[in-house]
């Protein structure tokens, strides 16, 4: 399940596609620690914490220190999974442009159940996505990092569980997955994690 690596979920035109990047390598090394069992929500945290706070690229890639997750703030994320994450993108402190775009690409996730969309698919509709913000300009220059950033991380979640569970991809329900991590980038790459592990945790029985 481990070890896929290349550039095939890159986007060089996004200034921000390291915050995909640190979202993957801190996932893999999550998800060789924990192994096939589930864990609670403070034991998945603690992992992320543990691979995200040892990470020697975090502070050059982002400019700043690795902060700890809040398990509070990953349990109202995944409560409101059931709700499409609808009441965490409203409440977040981005802008309502923000949070129209990030809507947007919510609902293409979301499409991928009845499209049956390929990873190829997914790939080219967010770079396609991240070329029309990279041109909004109604957009601030924060709202393109907030945007990019989370457009970063569904790219690579993306290629991370089209790869992980191969041929089984749709069984698993990947698209939710992809998803809880996009969403949780809102909150910072550590949050992305928890919310990726354990949104595969509770995918996973689904029938």
């Amino acid at each position: 399940m481990f070890g896929f690596v290349g550039s095939a979920q890159e986007n060089s035109k996004n200034q921000y596609d390291y915050a995909g990047k640190l979202h993957n390598d801190i996932l893999t090394q999550v998800l060789k620690t924990k192994g096939t069992g589930n864990l609670s929500v403070n034991e998945v945290c603690n992992l992320v914490d543990k691979f995200g706070g040892s990470n020697s690229e975090y502070q050059e890639l982002t400019g700043s220190s690795y902060e700890t997750i809040d398990s509070k703030e990953v349990s109202v994320l995944l409560e409101d999974s059931s709700s499409n994450f609808d009441n965490v993108i409203n409440k977040s402190s981005i802008s309502n442009n923000a949070k129209n775009q990030i809507i947007s690409l919510r609902n293409y996730i979301l499409s991928i159940e009845k499209t049956n969309d390929s990873y190829s698919d997914v790939y080219n509709y967010i770079v396609k996505f991240e070329d029309s913000i990279l041109n909004n300009k109604e957009l601030s220059t924060e709202d393109k990092k907030n945007i990019l950033s989370l457009s970063s991380t569904a790219r690579y979640s993306a290629y991370f569980w089209n790869n992980y569970y191969s041929d089984t991809v749709a069984k698993h329900h990947w698209w939710l997955i992809i998803l809880g991590d996009a969403i949780g980038m809102i909150d910072g790459p550590g949050t992305a994690v928890a919310v990726s592990t354990l949104v595969d945790q509770l995918t996973n029985d689904k029938p």
